[in-house]
C-alpha cells in the first residue's frame, strides 16, 4: 500500500495509521472474503431465544462477551509488505466502508500468509485498552472452517505463545479469552465475571460441531456491571 492510503488518527489514546483510501479498503475486504468466505460484518453469533434453546442440548463451550466493540484482526501481506489490520465490523453512518486501523503487532513471517481472528476492542475500568481474541477463521492461509472450537482455541494459544513477538509499545495489547465448559456456568457468573476489570454483556455458546451456529445470551442491561 502507498503511504497516501493512510492517515494518522487517534486510536485508543494514541496515534496509529488509518486506511482512508476506499479502493484499498475494497481490496482488503474482497481479499478477506475470498480467503475465508467471511464478510467483515458477519455476525459472530445468533442471539439466544426460545427457538435456539434446544441447541444447547448439544456440546458447547462458553466464553464471556465483553462490553467492547467487535473487530476482525486480519494479518496479511500486500505488495510484499506485512500488515496487521484491525477492521471494524460496522460502518459509520455516511461512509461506504468500515474503519481499518494498522496496528504495530509483530508475528512470525508465516502468519502474514493470511490469518484472521474474531476480536473485541475493549477498555478496562482503568481506561486501559486491549484486544480480546475470541476465535480464528484463517491460519497461515489455511481455512479453519471445519476445525471445531477446541482445535481453534489451541491454534490461537500456539500463535501467541510461539509466533507473536511481544513489544511493550504495542497499542491495545492482545489478550486471549478464557473458555469454560457448560457445567461451569455458575462459576462464570458468580466468580469469574465479578473478577473481571471490564464490563461483560453476555455469554457466547460455541458448539463443538462446526455445522451449528454460535449463540449469544445477553445479560439484562441493568446487570451488565
Amino acid at each position: 500500500m502507498e503511504t497516501t492510503s493512510f492517515t494518522k488518527t487517534a486510536f485508543c489514546g494514541k496515534k496509529t495509521d488509518n486506511v482512508t483510501d476506499n479502493k484499498v479498503k475494497e481490496f482488503i475486504l474482497k481479499d478477506l472474503s475470498l480467503r475465508t468466505n467471511q464478510n467483515y460484518n458477519s455476525r459472530y453469533a445468533k442471539v439466544l431465544n426460545e427457538n435456539y434453546m434446544k441447541n444447547l442440548k448439544n456440546q458447547h463451550i462458553v466464553n464471556v462477551k465483553s462490553g467492547g466493540s467487535p473487530y476482525l484482526l486480519y494479518i496479511t501481506e500486500i505488495n510484499g509488505n506485512d500488515y496487521t489490520l484491525l477492521i471494524d465490523k460496522k460502518i459509520k453512518q455516511g461512509y461506504d466502508y468500515p474503519k481499518i486501523f494498522v496496528l504495530n503487532y509483530r508475528f512470525s513471517k508465516d502468519i502474514y500468509k493470511g490469518t484472521l481472528f474474531e476480536t473485541e476492542l475493549t477498555r478496562d475500568n482503568n481506561n486501559n485498552w486491549f484486544l480480546l481474541i475470541g476465535d480464528i477463521y484463517l491460519y497461515s492461509a489455511s481455512s479453519l472452517q471445519n476445525k471445531h472450537i477446541i482445535d481453534r482455541v489451541n491454534i490461537i494459544h500456539n500463535i501467541f505463545e510461539e509466533k507473536y513477538i511481544h513489544d511493550d509499545s504495542i497499542i491495545c495489547p492482545p489478550m486471549i479469552k478464557k473458555f469454560f465448559n457448560m457445567k461451569d456456568i455458575n462459576t462464570i457468573i458468580n466468580d469469574y465475571i465479578p473478577s473481571l476489570n471490564y464490563i461483560s454483556r453476555g455469554l457466547y455458546f460455541i458448539p463443538l460441531k462446526c455445522s451449528y451456529s454460535n449463540l449469544l445470551y445477553l445479560f439484562d442491561k441493568d446487570k451488565t456491571k
